[in-house]
């Protein structure tokens, strides 16, 4: 079995879009948190 080690360029890549995925994720949830709060201060 030759098992040759990952491209150090791809691992970076795979590294950097994962961080990437995770900080939309944050920023979308923020932007929901905010829409969530500014409804409920205008109905109470």
């Amino acid at each position: 079995m030759d098992q040759t080690p990952p491209d150090p360029e791809a691992e970076r890549k795979r590294i950097i879009k994962g961080r990437n995925n995770a900080l939309a994720l944050l920023l979308f949830a923020l932007v929901v948190l905010f829409f969530f709060i500014t409804i409920s201060k205008r109905v109470g």
